[in-house]
């Protein structure tokens, strides 16, 4: 294997194992740091993203690689079924602060008629699609789905896109007919 291509999979792993770390120490002593909720899964998710990348040019990821990567998710595991509901809740409470956030970012950067919209999604968007898939396990969002596929599709139809954005990180948004929130009032159809 490429020497540049195992360190780029082990500066993801390394990227994982500091996340993990920093929420382990913010979730147990609240005064020690203020890591978020969400980053060891956006790191795990990154890193997985990296590892298809790598075995889809078809070249394989050495055995040492996966033997960390499967410590370093055992140790996730451990921490947040010892966390238990309140890491959860606090996953939850992260998805709702980045929706809307995202929903102001869209907000801002439409407002009116832009010359020159974004060329690409806010970065909240991907931290979403982490989240969604991860607490799709254990809650229902289908209200929330709606409403960022509903952002999606907006912003596709603003910056006259023939289609939705592309899902992220295989994250699939399933939409109904119906609106669950207010939209802005300028800038969006």
């Amino acid at each position: 294997m490429d020497p540049t291509l195992t360190d780029t999979l082990r500066h993801r792993l390394q990227n994982y194992s500091s996340a993990v770390e920093r929420t382990f120490v913010h979730f147990h002593d609240q005064r020690a740091g203020t890591s978020p909720a969400y980053a060891p899964y956006y790191e795990r998710a990154r890193t997985l993203a990296s590892f298809d990348a790598v075995t889809n040019t078809g070249v394989g990821i050495p055995p040492d690689i996966w033997q960390e990567y499967t410590r370093i998710t055992r140790w996730f595991e451990a921490f947040e079924q010892a966390a238990g509901p309140a890491f959860r809740k606090a996953l939850l409470t992260e998805l709702t602060d980045f929706t809307q956030a995202y929903q102001a970012a869209i907000c801002f950067a439409y407002l009116g008629e832009p010359a020159d919209p974004p060329a690409r999604q806010p970065p909240e968007r991907e931290i979403i699609g982490v989240l969604l898939g991860e607490l799709k396990k254990d809650h229902e969002l289908a209200d929330l789905e709606r409403l960022i596929t509903s952002l999606d599709e907006n912003i596709a139809r603003i910056a006259g896109m023939p289609e939705e954005p592309a899902p992220v990180m295989d994250t699939l948004l399933m939409s109904t007919p119906g609106e669950t929130a207010g939209r802005c009032n300028r800038g969006i159809p």
